[in-house]
């Protein structure tokens, strides 16, 4: 089943119905910034009052660290964000541009490699 269309009560036109009688485009330029219940800052709403950064750490579920011991939220193999770098440190490689064995960044480039290619694509579509 697909949305609804109706008449935007903003445009007129007949576009799907996003809420309040607006289609997306009137209702999300018609949404005021409010205060953020947690970090007290001025944002969109994202939901229950809060701006979308809060928002997303309040449902993230937290969890003790098998690494650290600390409870926090959880990335991946039961490991906190900070350990599971630590753990997983990147793939080496040999970087397609220098031939050195280098840490992966993109690509197959290692991180100055690709940095100086992003310069000089920039250079040239300037």
């Amino acid at each position: 089943m697909g949305r609804v269309i109706k008449k935007c009560s903003i445009c007129g036109l007949l576009k799907p119905h996003e809420a309040k009688g607006k289609c997306r485009h009137c209702y999300r330029k018609t949404r005021a910034d409010i205060k953020c219940s947690v970090c007290g800052e001025s944002k969109r709403e994202r939901a229950l009052g809060m701006c979308s950064g809060c928002y997303e750490r309040s449902i993230l579920k937290k969890k003790v660290c098998k690494r650290c011991g600390r409870l926090r939220i959880h990335k991946s193999n039961g490991l906190c964000r900070v350990c599971y770098v630590v753990e997983n440190p990147g793939v080496i490689i040999t970087c397609v541009r220098c031939g050195k064995k280098k840490k992966h960044y993109a690509r197959s480039m290692c991180l100055p490699c690709y940095k100086a290619t992003r310069k000089e694509l920039n250079k040239s579509k300037a």
